[in-house]
């Protein structure tokens, strides 16, 4: 495991670490990112980021190929980070259209709605596949799909709120 601290001269807080491409990267890398978030002072981060992890580590290990994956997490701001996934393959991820009842193929459209935004680009060696979250959480629309809801409308609990609306509409991954 790779972790810095902050400061001006080292630049922003990073963890980073590698794992053998297998189903219980998944697992090692949720713990992983969980106590970093933890250690950050970002918990409210943590269920976000580890739901994104379990998706981006399944579609390495399931798609690619790859021996090994990267897993890392970066403090992009006060309460904003960027989680990537790296592997040996140099194909593009694509969010899939499953039908109603099948059991696989949503990944990258749960992703697509739980990240503030996210995307992939190639590197040497293969690709990066990164997801950025913020502290504002996720935005839960009215039945009307326009407006905000500002509590869940079955247990009135506070629903936290996103910047933007569009984390809800799938898309094709976005490059830098």
């Amino acid at each position: 495991m790779t972790t810095t601290a902050a400061s001006t001269s080292a630049g922003p807080q990073r963890y980073q670490d590698r794992y053998a491409a297998r189903p219980e990267a998944a697992r090692q890398g949720r713990r992983d990112i969980a106590s970093v978030l933890d250690n950050w002072g970002l918990p409210h981060l943590i269920e976000v980021a580890e739901q994104i992890v379990t998706e981006l580590v399944a579609n390495a290990v399931e798609h690619t190929g790859a021996a090994t994956i990267g897993i890392s997490v970066t403090r992009t701001g006060e309460e904003a980070v960027r989680i990537v996934v790296t592997d040996t393959s140099r194909t593009a991820p694509t969010p899939a259209a499953p039908s109603g009842d099948a059991e696989n193929g949503r990944g990258l459209l749960l992703v697509d709605a739980l990240a503030h935004d996210w995307g992939s680009e190639p590197v040497h060696g293969g690709k990066r596949v990164w997801a950025e979250l913020r502290g504002g959480g996720l935005l839960f629309l009215a039945p009307d799909g326009e407006s905000p809801l500002t509590t869940n409308q079955l247990t009135e609990e506070p629903c936290p709120l996103q910047s933007s609306p569009s984390a809800l509409a799938p898309s094709a991954p976005r490059t830098p």
